[in-house]
């Protein structure tokens, strides 16, 4: 599995607006959400909690041990998981290597092409899935609103 990426589009918004005779660029407010998502995914890894507010299953024992040196002390990295080293938590939110990215005037891709985020994402046999990327309904109700808001304007201005 190679890493996680979601797809958000408003394509077939953009063509109905088109048949009304109105063509418009969704890409100010898509840039607008891609922030507010950064923001959550990383409240998410903060938290230790998926989109949806639902908490990440706490790390195994003996992946706690690993993070301990010979006398029983912290070695590094951290107790919470998916933070160890931090690399996943940066690709996701925009400001490490593996970060994905796309954004044009109707569609917005957005993750990390780190190549163990998928396992983490969505689980395994034997790793807990662990969402760090989605939409919860909060966000979603945000979402709706500045594309609404974004749509409407563009029709009554012609943006």
């Amino acid at each position: 599995m190679a890493g996680y990426v979601e797809t958000m589009t408003f394509e077939q918004l953009g063509d109905r607006l088109a048949s009304l005779g109105r063509r418009i660029s969704f890409r100010q407010p898509l840039q607008v959400i891609r922030q507010l998502i950064a923001s959550k995914e990383k409240e998410n890894f903060t938290g230790s909690h998926g989109p949806d507010g639902e908490p990440w299953k706490p790390l195994k024992a003996s992946s706690r041990r690993r993070k301990r040196d010979k006398r029983g002390r912290a070695a590094g990295g951290t107790p919470q998981p998916l933070r160890d080293s931090g690399a996943l938590m940066a690709s996701v939110t925009g400001k490490g290597a593996g970060h994905v990215e796309t954004l044009t005037d109707v569609r917005l891709e957005y993750g990390t092409n780190l190549a163990y985020a998928g396992y983490q994402q969505d689980g395994t046999p034997t790793i807990p899935a662990r969402p760090f990327i989605g939409i919860g309904d909060p966000l979603a109700q945000q979402i709706e609103q500045i594309i609404t808001e974004h749509a409407a304007r563009a029709v009554v201005e012609g943006l």
